[in-house]
């Protein structure tokens, strides 16, 4: 029985200490005219506790920290997206590009991102949300919103064209010869072809004119340079 109350005491002694005052919203446009009506930036926090050793971490290490909550709460229209709701993916979760989780991001009272503050050392991210409390954020296209170029072109090696057919290929015109590319993915920096036997990968590039090219050699891809590129269309974002 004493060590059943005791149980009882030490459970409730660590919820305590880790208890989270921060009124959250789980709603990005709710959260975006709370931000706009009160002129406060976003603090945006993507996790997934219920397997994210990392995101469990960072609740232990930053997010359960009396100073950090203070601040956010004072300072910041906070938003928390997890990865699942009801047991479904979270659609909130389609309102931004992220890599993995946690992801931590500010955003400006206007939508507009500021800058990925991911941390697991609260004096560090209480200090970037000091430094971009008043900044404003610049305008970036979700990925999936992104219009990908018509075609690339280049001049060397008798020049030739990357085609966009629209349908998740591309198609490489050099003179008479046609070589065809699946399209893979892309970010905000490359956009990557894969040849249809699956012999290299070609990197174009978003913004700018730096073309490469991967081959595997004995496991391993390798990375080289090919010459420059021209972007014809795309996204005005890059522009």
């Amino acid at each position: 029985m004493k060590v059943r109350i005791f149980s009882i005491i030490f459970i409730l002694l660590l919820s305590g200490l880790f208890a989270d005052t921060v009124n959250w919203y789980s709603d990005y446009d709710m959260a975006l005219a709370a931000a706009e009506s009160e002129g406060r930036n976003i603090f945006v926090l993507i996790t997934a506790p219920s397997w994210c050793i990392w995101c469990q971490r960072l609740e232990e290490n930053v997010l359960s920290k009396p100073e950090f909550q203070s601040y956010l709460t004072e300072n910041y229209i906070p938003l928390k997206l997890l990865d699942k709701v009801n047991g479904a993916r979270n659609p909130e979760l389609d309102n931004f590009d992220f890599s993995g989780y946690p992801s931590v991001f500010l955003y400006d009272s206007k939508g507009q991102y500021i800058e990925n503050i991911y941390t697991q050392d609260p004096v560090a991210m209480v200090g970037s949300m000091k430094r971009y409390k008043d900044s404003e954020g610049v305008f970036k296209p979700l990925l999936k919103d992104l219009q990908l170029p018509e075609k690339y072109t280049f001049a060397a090696d008798g020049g030739g064209e990357y085609i966009n057919r629209n349908n998740g290929t591309w198609i490489l015109k050099t003179g008479a010869e046609e070589i065809e590319y699946k399209q893979m993915k892309y970010d905000y920096e490359y956009l990557y072809l894969e040849h249809a036997r699956q012999e290299h990968v070609i990197a174009l590039p978003m913004k700018g004119t730096d073309r490469h090219m991967a081959t595997l050699q004995e496991g391993n891809w390798v990375w080289s340079d090919l010459p420059d590129v021209r972007r014809i269309g795309g996204d005005p974002y890059f522009d």
